[in-house]
């Protein structure tokens, strides 16, 4: 799901995380790799 909402809008999606953020660092690898293990957020 949040997933799709970076892939969607990317600002939104990322702000939506925030609230975590350990998944930050994640996130961004995940974008450098074209988002292909969005099932590991």
């Amino acid at each position: 799901f949040y997933a799709l909402l970076i892939k969607n809008n990317f600002p939104t999606g990322y702000r939506i995380l925030c609230w975590n953020c350990n998944h930050l660092e994640h996130l961004r690898e995940i974008n450098y790799k074209g988002l292909t293990d969005n099932e590991r957020i």
